[in-house]
């Protein structure tokens, strides 16, 4: 009698298309994500394909404040990238809307 292998069930992925271009097709290149992508909001981003850099500042709604992380990417001479990512905690913040129609960081006021 031949005994069943236990299944370990696979994460749900779906394919998605990132902004990032394969510079050898002009097709974008596919990316498999696992879980909710959308957790953190867009604040802020800057790119300037002229000079390779970009930046974007992004946050998340938490009990107590805020997470607040910057991603920074500049193109290197050689053509790699130099890629940098801090985190933090931002305490009595929420995320409102700014005069531009999009988002900010603001403190309640006392």
């Amino acid at each position: 009698m031949a005994t069943k292998k236990p299944t370990t069930k696979k994460p749900t992925t779906k394919r998605t298309k990132p902004i990032v271009e394969n510079k050898k097709k002009a097709e974008p290149l596919a990316i498999d994500t696992i879980g909710d992508t959308d957790m953190f909001e867009v604040l802020n981003s800057f790119r300037d394909p002229n000079e390779g850099f970009e930046r974007a500042l992004l946050a998340k709604q938490v009990r107590g404040g805020c997470l607040v992380a910057v991603t920074t990417r500049q193109r290197n001479p050689d053509g790699s990238h130099a890629v940098s990512d801090a985190l933090a905690f931002v305490p009595n913040v929420t995320i409102g809307p700014d005069i531009n129609g999009g988002k900010k960081l603001s403190q309640p006021r006392m």
